[in-house]
């Protein structure tokens, strides 16, 4: 296998792992109460993290640090 099979099973697993995390994400927030404002703002971040993962599937460069920033905050955030 070259450089370019491992990007791209890297980039799917990347996208699987934003899935998991989203998934995780709703379970929490919607088995603990939370003001409506912060909700809404976990939900806005959980949308930017799916949209990054699967602009990461195209190979963009910038993705990368769309990506960090959303999990980051995601993470924090739940």
């Amino acid at each position: 296998m070259n450089i370019d099979k491992y990007v791209h099973w890297l980039s799917r697993l990347t996208l699987a792992v934003a899935v998991i995390m989203i998934g995780w994400g709703w379970v929490f927030s919607l088995a603990n109460p939370s003001p409506s404002g912060f909700a809404a703002s976990t939900t806005i971040w959980m949308a930017l993290l799916l949209i990054s993962a699967l602009w990461q599937l195209r190979d963009s460069f910038t993705a990368i640090a769309a990506l960090a920033l959303a999990t980051a905050v995601v993470f924090a955030l739940v």
